[in-house]
Order: structure tokens, then sequence, then C-alpha cells
């Protein structure tokens, strides 16, 4: 609704590749017949002219129109291939002239940020225009930041990416093959998102055995891996620039922290990190090591931050904001900061632990857009519950009809001429 009073506003973040991309004013991604004509090539991260249109609809449509019906929603899109410290400038500018209209009416500005949206406004805060933008927002008692799945701690998704093994990219090599552009295999593909700053940016910051801004860790995976998959390891002068922006995001937290929120999202198995296997020839092998305490594309441990209080969804990861059962929870925690819609502890998990491996997602053979959107931004296909029809319950009897207590219909074809049983009826 917009009666014109002022209302609480909220901006809404997309995750990665939860923004449309738009080259000279059409749009690449999502757009499949642009993709499968080799739109990709079209978003190198040195492509002029690339602008961010709007969040997926499909992931964030519904949410805001939820929110609509309380607060001034702020769809606010960014160019996720790039680093998280030139889209956050952007971000400073839009709460800045946010707040300048808010304030006078007293009414509050919050942040609900999906995935990397979350490490955005932590970027923001970074900076030190960015950090005044986040006091002056704070200086309302009802401001607050609401974080969705933010991998706070890098998300194993990334590598799987880098390696070949997510499907968003088999589906847009897929996509390139049907429309015989064979030019954009899956190994060119990897080859043009493996420079995305804001990709790398996400990368895991800790792991036991692997270090992923390090080179020599790609070195290490690249020569085991290379007898079963074709990827170029990233660069290392990219390596060394995502590693700066992770420390400078790492010293940059939202306080004060009874302002933020963390809803963590439930999923069978989580990427947990790689090892290496030897086969019965003694060839080694890259697997993937599952975890059942995590979203999909987040560990809970890698997503949370100390100090936050964490809920927890019954979604996975890409659909954390598109899950309308929770809606009124998300509400409550913008609205009170608390809500006893949705679990703090965590559910009790199994299934993950009895894999030994992480199990890659089945890529359809004809893609769709639906397909593509879903794998983009990590969402599960819907299941929708069939609805038992009515049914006209029908019975076949010996009598005579003359007797019938009920009224009878009788099924005739017009101009057909009356006869048999029915000029009976027509009698009786």
């Amino acid at each position: 609704r917009d009666d014109g009073r002022p209302r609480p506003v909220v901006f809404l973040l997309p995750g990665v590749m939860g923004s449309h991309l738009q080259v000279n004013g059409n749009r690449v991604w999502l757009d499949l017949e642009e993709l499968g004509q080799g739109g990709l090539s079209r978003l190198t991260v040195d492509a002029q002219s690339v602008k961010p249109e709007a969040p997926v609809e499909m992931a964030y449509g519904e949410l805001a129109k939820f929110l609509s019906a309380t607060h001034e929603v702020v769809p606010h899109p960014y160019d996720w291939r790039l680093s998280l410290v030139q889209e956050a400038a952007n971000l400073t500018r839009a709460l800045e002239r946010k707040l300048e209209e808010a304030e006078p009416h007293n009414q509050p500005v919050s942040i609900i940020a999906h995935s990397m949206g979350g490490l955005l406004v932590r970027a923001m805060i970074a900076d030190p225009k960015g950090k005044l933008a986040w006091q002056r927002l704070c200086k309302h008692p009802d401001a607050r930041l609401i974080m969705l799945g933010t991998p706070n701690g890098g998300s194993y998704i990334v590598p799987l990416a880098l390696t070949g093994r997510e499907t968003v990219l088999k589906q847009l090599a897929l996509l390139n093959l049907i429309h015989l552009n064979l030019a954009h295999h899956e190994t060119a593909l990897i080859d043009i998102v493996r420079h995305y700053p804001g990709l790398l940016e996400m990368l895991p910051e800790s792991d036991e055995q692997y270090n992923f801004f390090a080179p020599e860790t790609w070195s290490r995976l690249h020569e085991v891996d290379r007898h079963w998959h074709a990827w170029t390891k990233p660069e290392t002068a990219a390596l060394e620039q995502a590693r700066a922006v992770r420390k400078l995001i790492s010293q940059s937290l939202p306080t004060p922290l009874e302002r933020v929120c963390y809803v963590a999202g439930c999923a069978p198995a989580t990427p947990a990190g790689f090892y290496i296997e030897k086969d019965r020839q003694g060839r080694d092998h890259l697997r993937v090591r599952p975890s059942p305490h995590g979203d999909g594309r987040v560990l809970w441990q890698t997503g949370q931050l100390p100090g936050v209080k964490t809920w927890y969804m019954q979604a996975v990861h890409g659909d954390l904001a598109a899950h309308a059962p929770a809606f009124p929870a998300l509400l409550d925690l913008l609205q009170n900061g608390e809500t006893d819609k949705l679990s703090t502890v965590p559910p009790e998990t199994r299934g993950a632990q009895e894999l030994r491996e992480f199990r890659e997602e089945k890529t359809p053979l004809y893609p769709d857009l639906e397909e593509l959107t879903r794998a983009a931004i990590g969402s599960r296909r819907k299941v929708s519950k069939r609805k038992t029809p009515h049914r006209t319950r029908v019975s076949v009897v010996q009598g005579n009809l003359a007797y019938a207590s009920h009224v009878v219909m009788v099924g005739h074809y017009q101009g057909d001429t009356i006869i048999s049983a029915e000029a009976h009826l027509d009698r009786v």
C-alpha cells in the first residue's frame, strides 16, 4: 500500500548472482536467450556499460511484496561481479539519500541482506564514509540489520564453481551447446568467472587443510584434478586483492551487535572442504566433504557472527528470502529484533553424516530459466502438492426409473430424436 504517510524503510539486498545485470540497457543476467548466445562473455570483469537492474524476482519478489504492507521497501541490486569495496560506495550513497528522507519523520531505516548482501554491508562499514552512514542508521532504536545466510567466513561453493563442480556453469555450458555456440564451453565460462573479484572475496578463509587465498593451494588442487576436470587457476594478484578485502571486512563488525540478527538455513548437505582420495589404481582424485550443518551453500560455523543471535529457518540458502511461511518471523525480527516463530536451536541433522562425498547437483539436459535461476541463487525447485480433485460418484443399478425418488439427469445430443429409454422417461 502507499497512502502517502511516512513508513519505516527497509533495504533489500540480494545475494551473489541474485541481481539482474544489463549491458547497454539489455538484460544479460539472467536472460536465457542472451546467456545461451554467449552472453557471459559480455559480462567479463572489464566489460563496459554493465549495470545492475533489479533483484531476481523469483528469490525476492514475494518478500518485497509482503514487507510493502508495513514498510517502504527499497530493493538494492548491485554488480556482484565486482569487488565488495567498489559496490559498497553505491550502498553508502543510497542509504544516505534514504536517511535524509526518513530522519525528519523519525522513521527507522533497516536492512535485510541475503547471502553476499551481508558482506556488502560489512564492506560499507569498513569504509569511513560508510561507517558514518551505518552509525547514522543506528541512531534510531528500531533500525536493524537482518542477515540471511551471509557467508561471513566464506563459502565452499566458490571453490566448487572455480573447479567445475557447480551446476550453474554446467547449465550455462549446456545452453551454449544447444545454441551451437561451441566456444562457450564450461572451461571458457570458468575462465570468465575466475576473474570476478566479488566471487573470489567469498572464498573460505578458515580451512584446516587449504588456504584458498594462496596460489600454492590452487596449484596443488589443479595438479590433482587436471586429469578429471578442465579449469584454470585464479591469478595470484586477484587472490591477493581478495585476501585484502576479506581482511578489511573481518575487521569491520556491524556494531552494536544487538542490532544484528542472523537467520541460518537448513539443508541435508553443505560443501565443507576438499580432500584427496586414491582410487584402486593409485590415482589421486579431488573430493568434496559434506556437512549436515549448513544451508546447502553456507556452513553455520562460517556464517554466524560471534555475539549475534541466530535463528534457524527450514529453507535452503537460495530460499531464505523466498520461504513464505517464515515471512512473519522476518517481520518480527525487523520490527522487534526478536521472534518466537523460528527456532534458536539448531535442528537435528542426519544424512550428510552418512555421506563420504558431497554429491553434485544433477544438471538438467535442457535447462530452462527457472532451473538456471535456482542454480544461480542456490534455490530448490518447489514441489507443489497436488490437490485432490472433486469427484462425482456414479453407480449402475438395475431397476425402473419410474420409481426413482431423486432427480434423474439424462444426457441428450441436440437435434437427436427422443426414442427408446429417453422416450419412456419423457412419458413418466
